[in-house]
């Protein structure tokens, strides 16, 4: 007798992923979890890079942090568009923080 698995996708967690994840996410009480409401992936991503930093013998938190901007070109129909003055042109602006 032949035993059908389910499909398996690339974005599949294994077993230890699963296993480093699980505590990490909050189930509210007979349902699934609001990720953007409930704020559950900006903390996931602070407790993973929290332990990947201990693990890498560095301090939990970083000390030091770049900011850095570029303008990028806004579609006519951008709700909000600001003005490159180098460029003459209208713009979105992109923000970037990295942490060292």
């Amino acid at each position: 007798m032949s035993t059908i698995l389910p499909k398996t996708y690339q974005t599949d967690l294994t077993d230890e992923q699963w296993a480093i994840l699980q505590p990490l996410i909050i189930l509210p009480d007979g349902g699934r979890p609001n990720f953007k409401r409930t704020k559950q992936f900006e903390n996931i991503n602070e407790a993973l890079r929290r332990q990947v930093r201990v693990q890498e013998g560095r301090n939990e938190e970083p000390s030091l942090a770049i900011i850095d901007s570029q303008s990028v070109k806004a579609a006519n129909t951008a709700e909000e568009r600001g003005y490159d003055a180098g460029k003459k042109t209208a713009s979105n602006g992109i923000f970037w923080l990295m942490y060292r």
